[in-house]
């Protein structure tokens, strides 16, 4: 009996060390370490991969920092889309609607711009209307065209604005304008009617003239350049008699009166005159078959030479009037309206 107690004693002892021994490994092996590495490994890829964000945030900056200027480029671009790209048909129509002005600019060397009609300054199209039928009373059709000069460049239309005179005795008025960096600018007006025509041209030139009395005819050739500015080409004229009398003011419009050369009533002559920038050329023919009054006349012209004047062929004339005008392209006109003097 003391055998089986002791037996069942021993077995009972040695099956706890066996029980406790199992339980140790399970507590102490190789579980935790494991769940420790487990988290090293986390760490370090954690800590790479926030390197490797940092290296792309650095990569990143040194990409974008060269094309960061103090000023952005497309602000630039921006402001310039705002004035630039805008097509200057737009901005016309902006000006004939009243949503734009334009800035009537006097020519410095013109010796009449003081007399210019509007007066320089800036002016919606009512204000520009109201100037004109200020300084020319009577009933106008109002009209406009588009033409591209034929020294500018595609995009470079100009607006014309014209005033037609129902009264043809009367004045007509016509202005140039031209759109630039959100500016409209008119740079050249003039009148004309009363025995004087303005033919306009749809590459920009014109032929202008008409009658200065009864012994004096007047063509001029000009053409307006895309900024509306308009140039003399030549300037000419056909004398009679004592009308020859003015050339001398084309030669030096300072000159005392009583020191210009003058013609005789009995004079025949006449003079066929053009002036392309500063010179001043005449052709002299028709001379009186008097010979008094012919060496009167031979003597006037020789004035003229001294004054600057060059004498020469018709065919030199021929040559300076050579000029590519189209006759038939003449401006087609488009109507705004119908006004009349007091009416706003």
């Amino acid at each position: 009996m003391k055998r089986k107690l002791l037996m069942i004693l021993m077995c009972s002892v040695l099956s706890l060390s066996m029980i406790t021994g199992c339980g140790g490994n399970d507590t102490n092996g190789a579980s935790p370490s494991v769940e420790e590495d487990d988290d090293d490994d986390r760490t370090s890829r954690d800590d790479k991969e926030d390197d490797k964000e940092s290296d792309k945030g650095s990569d990143s900056d040194e990409e974008t920092d060269p094309v960061k200027p103090e000023e952005d480029p497309r602000e630039t671009v921006t402001s310039g889309v705002q004035t630039e790209s805008m097509p200057r048909s737009d901005a016309y129509e902006k000006f004939l609607a009243g949503e734009m002005s334009v800035e009537v600019i006097a020519d410095p060397a013109d010796q009449y711009a003081d007399y210019m009609t509007p007066a320089a300054g800036t002016y919606t199209y009512d204000e520009l209307k109201d100037a004109v039928l200020n300084d020319y009373p009577g009933d106008y059709d109002v009209k406009y065209a588009m033409f591209q000069p034929a020294s500018g460049s595609e995009g470079d239309d100009i607006l014309v604005l014209y005033f037609e005179n129902q009264d043809p005795s009367f004045y007509n008025w016509i202005g140039f304008a031209a759109y630039d960096n959100g500016q409209l600018s008119m740079k050249y007006t003039t009148t004309f009617g009363y025995r004087s025509f303005f033919d306009l041209y749809y590459d920009g030139y014109i032929l202008c003239g008409g009658s200065g009395g009864a012994g004096a005819q007047y063509l001029d050739c000009m053409q307006i350049a895309p900024d509306s500015s308009a140039g003399y080409i030549y300037k000419s004229a056909h004398l009679y008699a004592t009308w020859c009398d003015e050339i001398s003011y084309w030669l030096d419009e300072d000159m005392n009166y009583n020191d210009r050369p003058h013609l005789t009533d009995e004079s025949a002559l006449q003079i066929q005159l053009y002036k392309t920038g500063d010179d001043v050329m005449i052709e002299a023919t028709s001379w009186s078959d008097n010979k008094a009054v012919k060496e009167q006349e031979e003597a006037f012209v020789s004035r003229l030479e001294d004054l600057g004047a060059m004498v020469v062929s018709g065919d030199v004339f021929e040559d300076i009037a050579d000029v590519p005008v189209d006759e038939n392209k003449t401006i087609t006109w488009i109507d705004i309206e119908h006004v009349s003097s007091g009416q706003g």
